[in-house]
């Protein structure tokens, strides 16, 4: 029994209160709201790119890449583009910097990672928004990590889009595409990122679905004279017998109009553009369409990690995450051994690595399924091969909170839910405490000795 009590009492912990979120939130809501952005850019806007740019280099085919701060980190000797100096990310390094003044309040609870997450969802809200859920526990990660050829080019076709969006990518559907899409309601295009300077649509600073207002019913052209990009005069105001208003010109790169039409061909429909039709006709459905792809893009490469938010009533947690990841045992060698790759040998998540971390399928596992530390400091070091590796808890067998797929205080590795066969066991127990009482029960009433009648 008292081994049953443990195991639901450990499957509780957890390491972020929802007071310490709420305190980010404020902070970033501070910060967006009155940080001196440069000319041209709009704070919570570009906090929504820098969520996006971090988390979409995620590729479902080799399985890394994904939201992990690597964009603060310089490139590391050998390296001639990494993600902070990649040109896809211009406009951005701006924006680190100014968060990076707040996250120093906050590192101790939340990863970089999850921090830039948090600060795109908050320039969502900001703009009238939906509140976006969250879960915390993704993971900060070196400049060797970089992916340089993950994100869409501003000038893609449809095939285009869907080769850096759909299967093989980030495994989006046609219609989460056009939802994500949808996030260009606010901010503007800039020259320094895109050569153009203008907004998507005529509420650039409101999170609506005017988007797909501006392309379904918008007259637009291709003007090559001005960067090649497609443009439309709207007329805001005054009417229609004495004229008047302001002119408003708006622009969509390629990637944007192709979901209407083929691009510079003969005009025929995109297979998409019914789509971007309904939701012109029912923000609503794009809204919660909008939440759904954007909390799975803010996921991706982060699978078994994440944890959900702690009430403040909440017992007293165990705050069992390394903020920063483990960053040092990656970065030690930085030589793409695993780092989220589901057969790499040393991976991070790896599925089948042999110097995982609770060694169901490794061989020196420590903690975690298999593979969680890479090959620093941290995978080969202390906790792969080390205390806890071949040491105390190695050889696939953990300690008795490892073996049920949580950890001790102070321990890194991977979400401290129970492994699903640990439910299982627990089921098990409950019904086998059942029928222990029921068994007892029966025999006390059976044998209870016939009462003797006196005369």
């Amino acid at each position: 029994m008292t081994f049953l009590i443990i195991l639901l009492i450990a499957s509780t912990v957890c390491g972020l209160r929802q007071s310490q979120f709420l305190a980010a939130q404020q902070d970033l809501q501070q910060l967006l709201a009155n940080f001196p952005a440069p000319r041209g850019f709009f704070f919570p806007a570009t906090a929504l790119r820098l969520g996006f740019h971090d988390a979409g280099t995620w590729s479902d085919s080799t399985g890394d890449g994904g939201p992990h701060s690597i964009m603060v980190n310089d490139c590391v000797p050998g390296q001639r583009v990494c993600e902070k100096n990649l040109p896809d990310n211009v406009g951005l390094p701006w924006a680190v910097r100014a968060l990076e003044s707040v996250y120093v309040n906050h590192n101790t609870k939340l990863s970089r990672a999850d921090f830039w997450q948090i600060a795109a969802n908050v320039g969502i809200r900001m703009t009238g928004g939906p509140n976006i859920p969250f879960r915390w526990g993704r993971q900060d990660l070196g400049a060797a990590q970089s992916k340089t050829d993950r994100l869409p080019a501003s000038n893609g076709n449809l095939a285009h889009v869907r080769q850096f969006l759909g299967r093989g990518r980030l495994g989006l559907s046609d219609r989460e595409i056009v939802a994500l899409l949808g996030a260009h309601t606010i901010g503007a295009t800039h020259p320094d990122a895109s050569g153009h300077r203008f907004s998507w649509d005529t509420t650039p600073t409101k999170f609506d679905n005017d988007y797909y207002i501006s392309l379904i019913t918008d007259d637009w052209f291709f003007n090559r004279n001005n960067g090649g990009q497609w443009e439309a005069n709207r007329v805001i105001g005054g009417n229609r017998f004495f004229g008047g208003g302001t002119r408003v010109t708006n622009v969509m790169l390629d990637i944007d109009f192709a979901l209407k039409s083929d691009l510079r061909g003969d005009n025929r429909r995109s297979p998409l553009s019914n789509i971007v039709l309904f939701y012109a006709q029912n923000a609503g459905a794009w809204i919660q369409d909008f939440v759904s792809v954007w909390v799975k893009v803010q996921e991706l490469g982060s699978f078994g990690r994440l944890r959900s938010i702690c009430s403040d009533n909440d017992p007293d947690p165990t705050c069992d995450f390394d903020p920063q990841g483990n960053q040092n045992g990656q970065n030690n060698q930085n030589n793409g051994n695993g780092q989220d790759g589901q057969n790499g040998q040393n991976g991070q998540n790896g599925q089948n690595g042999q110097n995982g971390q609770n060694g169901q399928n490794g061989q020196n596992g420590q903690d975690g399924q298999n593979g969680q530390n890479g090959n620093g400091q941290n995978g080969n070091g202390q906790n792969g091969n080390g205390q806890n590796g071949n040491g105390q808890n190695g050889n696939g067998r953990g300690n008795f909170f490892s073996f049920f797929g949580f950890r001790k205080a102070g321990e890194a590795g991977t979400s401290s839910a129970l492994q699903p066969w640990a439910y299982a066991l627990i089921a098990l127990s409950v019904v086998a405490v059942v029928l222990v009482i029921v068994a007892v029960v029966l025999f006390v009433r059976r044998n209870k000795p016939l009462p003797v009648e006196t005369a």
